[in-house]
């Protein structure tokens, strides 16, 4: 629908990711959008499933790359 009251609030859904990554280092993108899908189904019980995409720009690659990106969907069980 295009109705307000059917979607998340989007600047609580950053706080929420923030939180989630803020305190730990991760060392792997993989690790990174599981604990941001993780995060989001565990605040928010209106969302389904989740699909998060992490880029990392100038990544230690050897080649002509503009970055590393991983996609992860997570589903509400």
């Amino acid at each position: 629908s295009d109705h307000l009251k059917d979607t998340v609030n989007y600047e609580r859904v950053y706080d929420a990711i923030r939180g989630a990554v803020l305190g730990k280092k991760y060392f792997l993108l993989e690790a990174l959008a599981k604990a941001i899908s993780q995060s989001i189904l565990k605040n928010f019980r209106q969302v389904q499933q989740v699909v998060v995409r992490v880029r990392k720009p100038g990544a230690p690659v050897r080649g002509v790359i503009d970055a590393v990106e991983v996609e992860l969907t997570d589903l509400r069980l």
